[in-house]
């Protein structure tokens, strides 16, 4: 049973067509396992390929990884103080709120007193 030559019923495109010839077996010639063994076994090795980070590039990384790390420890000391700020806030707050309770609570038991009311137990 012959199937189609490609899924969607279409020749191939260029690329397709340059990829298939790219792809295809090739015979090596006899001398190409001696000219790879040759090459093997001498000491010429092939320059690195691999490209150093420009010097400038690793200043201007540390310097922002610096930058970054001050930024998040201001952050935080930030945070700490402003939460201080909010408890001591609460503190003379709730101090206030109690010396007028106490003041309220004063006058109630002075105007009770005057009138002849007795809060305290018999």
């Amino acid at each position: 049973m012959n199937g189609p030559k490609y899924l969607d019923e279409e020749q191939p495109d260029e690329f397709e067509q340059k990829l298939t010839q790219a792809m295809r077996h090739a015979v090596p010639s006899a001398s190409f396992a001696d000219a790879v063994m040759q090459r093997v076994a001498s000491d010429v090795k092939p320059p690195a390929r691999v490209l150093p980070m420009p010097t400038r590039w690793r200043t201007m990384q540390a310097w922002a990884a610096g930058a970054v790390a001050a930024t998040l420890l201001v952050g935080v000391a930030v945070q700490q103080m402003h939460r201080r700020q909010e408890r001591a806030q609460a503190t003379r707050q709730f101090e206030i709120a109690t010396q007028i309770e106490q003041q309220a609570l004063d006058r109630t038991r002075e105007k009770l007193s005057r009138s002849g009311i007795s809060l305290e137990p018999r």
